[in-house]
């Protein structure tokens, strides 16, 4: 409990406590953006950093499934404390966010590059990171990210060897 966001009391030794979590995805919505203000500064001076995003009621009903779930999983360990009810992390919390420069099949506007990593309407210019991932995952994006750039690396290595 020691890593986890939420703190709780423990009651006895916290080495019989045991803290589940649990992620479920959010709807893809173009109006979920990161924005970087034009006026605001950050601690460093860099341009602060706003997150936009809505709750929509397909996003309500995935979270209530999901703590049904939990729920399940919880009570066939035992009890449960009080302070360690369910409770939705504040947003912002999460350190795996994807989606900011978004991976799409098409130039619509909507993404910023190709399955590729390739940004559109250049040549030279790939993009990589979790930032690439082109939805929310439940889950440690380490694994997703290192093979989408695996994927962008086979498609410079073509682009280098072929000019």
């Amino acid at each position: 409990m020691d890593a986890s966001p939420l703190q709780i009391e423990t009651h006895g030794s916290p080495k019989h406590i045991v803290g589940l979590g649990w992620g479920c995805r959010k709807e893809i919505r173009y109006e979920d953006c990161v924005e970087f203000s034009e006026t605001e500064k950050g601690f460093f001076g860099m341009p602060k950093i706003n997150l936009k995003f809505k709750l929509t009621d397909w996003d309500k009903e995935q979270i209530e499934k999901t703590k049904l779930i939990q729920s399940k999983a919880a009570a066939a360990f035992g009890k449960v404390f009080k302070e360690g009810e369910q409770t939705l992390i504040p947003p912002g919390t999460s350190l795996h966010a994807a989606g900011t420069v978004r991976m799409g099949e098409t130039n619509n506007g909507e993404s910023v590059c190709d399955s590729y990593s390739n940004v559109w309407g250049y040549d030279n210019l790939f993009v990589g990171g979790n930032g690439v991932i082109p939805m929310c995952t439940t889950s440690n994006p380490t694994l997703t990210s290192v093979a989408m750039a695996v994927r962008a690396s086979s498609k410079i290595i073509e682009k280098l060897t072929t000019t």
